[in-house]
């Protein structure tokens, strides 16, 4: 699929050293132009706990094992829409961020960003694009801290990042192939662990069996 890919006719600098040049239509927005922060909380704590990650963005922290405690209430976690964006402050620099599928609750540590009526950015294209690790190296520099587990990526420090916007119908196209290529590897690696426990099956069988022969005394 990538080799048929071509790249554009026009470029141009960003301006930033770290992006390099883009696509000659596509517009570098600093990320107050598109977000704003939200510090919407719960008052009950009965909303959906949802976990961020850097391996699968936002999802429900009871689909995952987690081993860290639970609180005892959850009353004043952040609440968090569909759409919005959710970044852990201190683990933004391993890319632990992504957009919300759903309403649920996220720490009171956690920044939450919502769209901009009208700021046309894809949420999906927004969740792709912030998850790579051209933009969780610049959140790396641009987060602060004693040591590397300590730094913390602040709303003025990610607001003022650029964030690339092509048009709403590139967005969607590169969300369409994205999703798509990442469909086939999944299923590449569900094969090959498939294949992986087969041969892992077979060799404890013949281990066994070996096992077996080997504890049959021989004849006198």
């Amino acid at each position: 699929m990538i080799a048929d890919l071509k790249p554009y006719a026009d470029y141009k600098e960003s301006g930033q050293d770290w992006l390099g040049p883009v696509p000659a239509h596509w517009s570098a927005l600093r990320a107050k132009c598109l977000f704003r922060e939200v510090d919407e909380r719960s008052t009950t704590g009965k909303e959906e706990l949802l976990s961020v990650s850097h391996l699968t963005g936002v999802t429900p922290r009871r689909l995952k094992t987690v081993t860290m405690f639970l609180a005892e209430s959850n009353v004043g976690h952040k609440v968090c829409r569909p759409g919005d964006l959710v970044i852990n402050t201190l683990w933004a620099w391993m890319g632990a961020l992504g957009v919300a599928r759903l309403t649920g609750i996220v720490s009171p540590a956690y920044g939450v960003y919502r769209p901009i009526a009208g700021s046309n950015i894809l949420p999906a294209y927004a969740d792709h694009l912030l998850r790579t690790p051209l933009y969780a190296a610049e959140y790396q520099r641009r987060s602060t801290g004693v040591n590397s587990s300590r730094l913390r990526l602040y709303p003025e420090q990610f607001l003022r990042m650029p964030v690339l916007v092509p048009p709403l119908v590139e967005q969607a196209a590169i969300v369409r192939f994205l999703d798509r290529a990442n469909g086939r590897l999944e299923r590449a690696i569900r094969a090959k662990r498939k294949v992986i426990a087969l041969l892992t099956g077979k060799s404890r069988l013949s281990s066994a069996a070996q096992l077996l022969m080997d504890s049959i005394p021989p004849c006198p």
